[in-house]
C-alpha cells in the first residue's frame, strides 16, 4: 500500500461527523460497556453518528 492511500477504517473516519472508536482509542471500553453488563462484546469498531448521513455510511461500511 502506498503511503498516501489510506485503510477503509481511515476513509470511513475522514468521512463521518461523529465519532469511530476502535480498540486501543481511548474511551472504547466506555463505549462498548452496555445496559446488560452480562453481555461482553468487543466489536471492531464503534461508530457514534451523529445524524443520518453518519448512519447511512456507517451501514454501508459494515455491508461491505
Amino acid at each position: 500500500m502506498e503511503a498516501t492511500e489510506k485503510t477503509p477504517e481511515q476513509e470511513l473516519r475522514l468521512q463521518l461527523r461523529g465519532e469511530l472508536i476502535e480498540p486501543g482509542d481511548d474511551g472504547y471500553e466506555d463505549a462498548r460497556k452496555i445496559w446488560n453488563g452480562m453481555i461482553d462484546k468487543r466489536p471492531a469498531m464503534i461508530v457514534r453518528c451523529t445524524g443520518v448521513a453518519d448512519v447511512i455510511r456507517a451501514v454501508k461500511f459494515a455491508k461491505a
